[in-house]
Parts: C-alpha cells; structure tokens; sequence
C-alpha cells in the first residue's frame, strides 16, 4: 500500500447542506459510487468547502474523485498513474456542475 494520503476538496454554494453531498472514488474497482460523507466542512470567500481523505492505493487502473449531490453524481479525474511515490501540491480547481474539485497527495 502507498504511504500517501489523497486529500478532496469540493466547492460548492454557501447554501449547500452537507446532507445531500456524498463523495466517493474509483481505483481498481470497475464502477465508483459516491456514499461516503465528508470528513470536514469550511465556509471560505462565501462558498462552503467539503473535505474528503483516504489511503492512496497503488497501480489502480484509473483514479476518479466522485461527487453525488442530491444524487446527481459527477466524476473528476485524477491524472496521476502507476504507483504514487511522493507528495504532490494542490491541482487546479476543476470545474463541474454546481461544484469545483481540488486534489493533492501528501
């Protein structure tokens, strides 16, 4: 197993309840499902930031953040192949719908 962790972060809007959001990823598995809650939640420039952690696997076949928000569910990739060896600074936010995703390793 890696000795890294995956650090997510979610923006969404000020008026997001934390009850409607879930989070999940996809590694090794064929299908991801976002039904996990979050650790953590921040208000930051207006906007509330949700805040997930896990263990990095090594060699998954892909690697996806999920994000289910009153069900609708949204898939961000996460660009980092094979065995992940070393700590990594914050990605650029990427936009979805209705929510903008961040990621590092460290």
């Amino acid at each position: 197993m890696a000795s890294l962790n995956l650090e997510m972060e979610y923006l969404v809007g000020a008026s997001q309840s934390s009850s409607d959001l879930r989070w999940g990823y996809q590694g090794h598995a064929v299908e991801g499902k976002a039904d996990y809650s979050f650790i953590a939640e921040r208000m930051e420039a207006g906007q509330k930031v949700f805040t997930a952690k896990m263990n990095m696997s090594d060699y998954p076949e892909k690697r996806f953040a999920l994000i289910s928000i009153g069900g609708a569910p949204q898939k961000f990739e996460i660009p980092v192949g094979g065995n992940v060896t070393a700590a990594t600074e914050w990605s650029n936010w990427e936009k979805g719908d209705r929510v903008q995703f961040r990621w590092r390793m460290h």
